[in-house]
């Protein structure tokens, strides 16, 4: 629980990325809400490059997650 009058910070993530426990690359891509025009591409080469990634996904996966923008969890691993 969080009391009422807490200070934080809110995020707008459009791009999750993450390397579960036994190690399979996952995102999340979410609709541009707020139209700032995201480049989707740009931002999930930048996670991935932070999870040493970028050679172990299957970009056909990543195109298809951009695509439908669902917020779904994609495995995108090779």
């Amino acid at each position: 629980d969080v009391i009422a009058g807490t200070k934080g910070i809110v995020m707008y993530e459009t791009v999750k990325a993450a390397k579960t426990s036994d190690n399979r690359i996952v995102i999340e891509v979410y609709k541009d809400f707020y139209k700032r025009r995201v480049n989707y591409d740009e931002k999930i080469k930048e996670k991935l490059k932070e999870l040493n990634a970028l050679e172990k996904v299957d970009w056909n996966k990543i195109k298809e997650a951009i695509e439908k923008k669902d917020g779904l969890v994609w495995d995108v691993s090779l």
